[in-house]
């Protein structure tokens, strides 16, 4: 359910930004370091940092705002 919202929120995005899907099952030691406890997780990274998570299935345009403002910040 999440895979296909996320997926459409990165093509409406243009290219703009990537998703990267890492399974926790066959990679735990990614899942551990990356903090991440239970399933569905999406990590937003800018700038190589985390910015936000979000646990839980959310709403496209929830996701798509999110992006957008990190997108939106000023360089620097």
């Amino acid at each position: 359910m999440l895979k296909p919202q996320l997926k459409r929120v990165l093509e409406e995005l243009g290219g703009r930004a990537q998703g990267v899907e890492i399974d926790i099952d066959a990679e735990p030691d990614i899942a551990q370091q990356a903090g991440v406890t239970g399933t569905p997780t999406v990590q937003l990274f800018f700038r190589k940092e985390l910015q936000q998570q979000f646990r839980g299935v959310k709403q496209r345009s929830e996701f798509r705002a999110a992006i957008e403002q990190l997108l939106a910040s000023p360089v620097g």
